[in-house]
């Protein structure tokens, strides 16, 4: 029985330092060469975030404090309907990251087993009527700025990350008055090559993903934003996310006490593809 015991112990003992996250390897895919966004970025005073999940705000939440530091309002749009707890789970995400204002279009958020075969009809047969919805968002908050997934992968290949970037881009580039009211810039969450290996490039979602829209992968991002004075509020946004907490955890978009000091210097940067329109060139 003792035996036994101390056998079990081992094997315990041994799935815990299997799953000790390793945090000089990630260090070591950080980008450095990425220019610092404060100083490509002029004066932004309201921020629309553009994300069709709750939690998907987290992976822009540094940029979102920076930006309320500054003086900046914050509003956010999901597109996906949520039943409880992931209502509130928003709820209290979005007052802890400050967020003036958050809304929720109420779209059909799929299935996973629809999501990972691309199923997603909904979505594909109404993306006339998501633009409206957004530019409708647009049109009421005048924002400087908005955020949101990029348009060649979604991030994670996920389907309506994706469609709702690739919208969302389009209207950018619409560049029409009457719709963005000197909307100046486009912030499109992205990742430097050696994290989207790690991170995503491996998954069944994002291979998918790829070959279908034929897309290389993630754009290169053309700015960072060091947001290490941002990771207390940023976790604690996150921890809000209970029912998704697994799989933030995946992706380390939060991290435990004791890995604090750690995750934080690791993970010290978010990345951005960030397009301008030709009038603030």
């Amino acid at each position: 029985m003792r035996q036994l015991i101390i056998v079990l112990f081992c094997l315990v003992l041994s799935s815990c330092v299997n799953d000790k996250i390793n945090y000089q390897e990630l260090a070591s895919c950080q980008d450095h060469t990425i220019p610092d966004l404060k100083n490509e970025v002029q004066s932004v005073s309201r921020v629309l975030v553009v994300v069709p999940h709750a939690d998907d705000e987290i992976a822009a939440s540094g940029l979102i404090l920076y930006f309320r530091e500054k003086g900046a309002t914050a509003h956010l749009l999901t597109l996906c309907n949520h039943e409880e707890p992931r209502q509130s789970e928003l709820k209290c995400a979005a007052e802890t990251l400050g967020f003036e204002k958050y809304e929720n279009a109420g779209f059909i958020n799929n299935e996973w087993e629809d999501i990972i075969e691309n199923k997603i009809v909904f979505w594909n047969d109404n993306k006339t009527h998501i633009k409206t919805v957004i530019q409708e968002k647009i049109k009421a908050y005048k924002p400087d700025a908005i955020i949101t997934y990029d348009s060649q992968m979604g991030a994670t290949g996920h389907p309506e990350h994706l469609i709702s970037a690739q919208i969302v881009e389009g209207i950018f580039k619409e560049n029409n008055d009457e719709i963005t009211f000197g909307l100046k810039y486009l912030f499109q969450i992205t990742l430097p090559q050696k994290l989207e290996k790690i991170l995503v490039a491996e998954t069944k979602m994002y291979k998918m993903t790829k070959y279908i829209t034929q897309a290389s992968g993630l754009p290169r991002p053309n700015v960072a934003l060091d947001i290490k004075k941002y990771w207390p509020i940023k976790n604690k946004a996150g921890f809000c996310h209970q029912s998704q907490i697994h799989i933030l955890k995946k992706v380390y978009m939060v991290y435990d006490k004791e890995n604090m000091v750690s995750h934080i210097n690791t993970f010290a940067k978010e990345y951005y593809k960030m397009l301008k329109l030709k009038k603030n060139t």
